[in-house]
């Protein structure tokens, strides 16, 4: 009998998380049925089952989705994947990370006409170091800058096109209703940010 996993009603992180505990607690178990109703859950899930190299069948029932998660003939690796290579995964080991946070679609306090201004001209400057950071992380109003309505999108384009990895936060993407309008970036949750900002040699907060 497969385990299940049902992890409906619950918001991010808290669907890979039980994901996670239940691959722990059931060691030997080689299937596992995953019931979700939330589209970027979803999507964490799939993202995570793949980067470990489980297969994964998802279905549609009626007002949530089942992924049937096939774990046999791959060692069970539980913790957030980060054995992808540089392009798939989020962390580039045993390089150096370097994590510029923005939390919001301004930069500073004071004054949100100034505020928006300084923060194009920060992510245009990044452009010009020497040592980019290794991992842009967007969350609350900062996911706005990766979106169509903002020129900055197009800086954090040129900056992912020269191996900054950006990462945005699915739930802050769904509060905001941009996520049909992301142009750059990886959909991401809190788990992933979190594992990263714990394993970042320096995080930069404009």
């Amino acid at each position: 009998m497969p385990i299940e996993v049902d992890t409906r009603g619950k918001l991010c992180p808290l669907p890979l998380i039980m994901l996670r505990r239940a691959l722990k607690q059931y060691p030997q178990e080689t299937l596992f049925e995953v019931l979700t109703d939330n589209e970027t859950s979803c999507a964490n899930l799939t993202d995570f089952v793949s980067q470990n190299g489980f297969s994964v069948h998802i279905t549609s029932e009626d007002g949530f989705t089942l992924l049937t998660v096939d774990t046999a003939g791959c060692p069970i690796v539980p913790e957030l994947s980060d054995q992808s290579d540089a392009t798939d995964g989020f962390y580039t080991a045993p390089q150096q990370i370097n994590v510029v946070q923005l939390r919001s679609d301004k930069m500073g306090q004071g004054s949100d006409e100034l505020g928006s201004i300084l923060i194009q001209a920060y992510l245009n400057a990044l452009l010009e170091l020497e040592e980019l950071p290794t991992h842009i992380v967007c969350y609350n109003s900062g996911v706005m800058l990766a979106t169509t309505d903002y020129s900055t999108h197009k800086t954090l384009q040129n900056l992912a096109e020269r191996g900054v990895q950006v990462i945005v936060c699915g739930t802050c993407a769904d509060y905001y209703g941009v996520k049909e309008r992301l142009s750059v970036g990886k959909i991401s949750n809190m788990l992933v940010i979190a594992e990263l900002l714990s394993r970042a040699d320096h995080i930069v907060a404009p």
